[in-house]
C-alpha cells in the first residue's frame, strides 16, 4: 500500500498491521526495504509519541534496513 503522509508529504512502501499477543492488540508499521536481504530495524516510541513519529527516519533507512 503506497500511503501518503499528509504531514510530511512522504510516500513510501509502508503498511499498517495489527497483531494480537496474550490478549493485547499491537499496531505496527512495516516499511519494506529497498534492498533484498536487508537487516531488520525495530523502532519503538515512548508513551507520549506514536508510530507516525518515525515516518521520516524509517523512510530514510529503507536503503540500509
Amino acid at each position: 500500500m503506497e500511503a501518503p503522509d499528509f504531514a510530511t508529504g512522504l510516500v513510501g512502501p509502508v503498511t499498517d498491521e495489527l497483531i494480537h499477543m496474550r490478549g493485547l492488540r499491537f499496531h505496527y508499521r512495516h516499511w519494506r526495504p529497498e534492498t533484498a536481504g536487508a537487516r531488520p530495524l525495530v523502532l519503538l516510541h515512548g508513551m507520549t509519541n506514536h508510530a507516525r513519529g518515525w515516518d521520516a527516519f524509517a523512510s530514510a533507512m529503507t536503503d540500509r534496513y
